[in-house]
């Protein structure tokens, strides 16, 4: 799966006025990875509301569509940079991050490592990369020896590796000794019995005998210090890996869609996406715009 621009990635969701009886269902489109996580809870709680709901999780461009043609008032957008999107930039919409999807990077506990770089995994991962490591002596901190085992799930199921291409390598294509996995759960359960392996993950690791690696970004211009995908250095930014998850809606139709993005800022939908490996925005963040919701007219 390619990882799409910050004009594409998104997911939407509107409703009628809450002043007013609901006669037609309002429609979310958006993202065929996360529109499956929220659909039935963000359902649920518009109904409770008095409204009725209709979804259609195409995909992320259609979604954008949706949203720029009126047939969506909100969205839930996975964006790189918010500021790329014109009409965020222009301030005729207004967005609010809900959550962070890192993408996680994982070896063997047997691997001494506690921390990586962007190059160093550039040269694990990239087909065109000048700096190819073949053995783990690019990373001497692993005590290990023997040629790495890079492993990650397949492009097509969710975005571990669509976003690492983006971040690490530029767009370009993974080199040919990358194994892929149908999904997660079956890349790390390779990984787990494999000294030697490094694997991309969209969630934590669950197993025991594999840990998380701290990442440094160490571009030019970026900080050499490495940081662990914890809900703070997400927040700020400082782990390299990781994409925003916001709600949007174009600010004439708050009123229109607020009971759709309030169930979007809801703890239950918070919860849900912890549990598939993303990591909450601060509730105050949540919260600041909840009351905007409240004060819009």
């Amino acid at each position: 799966m390619k990882i799409l621009s910050p004009h594409t990635l998104l997911v939407a969701g509107a409703l009628l006025p809450s002043a007013a009886p609901f006669v037609e269902a309002a429609r979310i489109s958006g993202s065929d990875i996360v529109g499956p996580i929220v659909a039935a809870e963000v359902k649920g709680q518009v109904a409770s509301a008095g409204g009725r709901l209709d979804t259609d999780f195409r995909g992320t461009y259609d979604a954008l569509l949706d949203l720029r043609t009126g047939k969506s008032s909100a969205a839930l957008m996975y964006l790189r940079d918010e500021r790329e999107v014109p009409e965020i930039k222009s301030g005729d919409w207004v967005a609010v991050p809900i959550a962070y999807q890192p993408v996680y990077v994982v070896v063997h506990r047997a691997n001494k490592a506690t921390e990586i770089d962007l190059a160093t995994l550039a040269g694990l991962y990239g087909k065109s990369n000048d700096t190819r490591f073949d053995t783990w002596r690019c990373l001497p901190e692993s005590g290990l020896s023997q040629g790495p085992l890079a492993l990650a799930p397949h492009p097509g199921k969710g975005l571990a590796v669509s976003l690492f291409r983006a971040e690490v390598l530029g767009g370009a294509d993974l080199k040919d000794s990358v194994r892929f996995a149908a999904n997660d759960a079956e890349v790390e359960s390779r990984a787990a019995s494999t000294v030697n392996a490094i694997v991309l993950l969209s969630r934590p690791p669950r197993s025991g005998n594999m840990k998380v690696l701290s990442v440094a970004d160490g571009r030019p211009g970026k900080p050499r210090q490495a940081y662990a995908p914890t809900a703070s250095n997400l927040n700020t930014g400082d782990y390299p890996l990781r994409i925003t998850l916001f709600a949007v809606s174009r600010k004439a139709d708050l009123v229109e869609a607020r009971p759709a993005l309030r169930a979007m800022l809801s703890e239950n939908v918070s919860n849900l996406l912890s549990e598939n490996g993303l990591h909450a925005s601060p509730e105050n963040i949540r919260k600041k715009f909840s009351q905007m919701l409240d004060e819009a007219k």
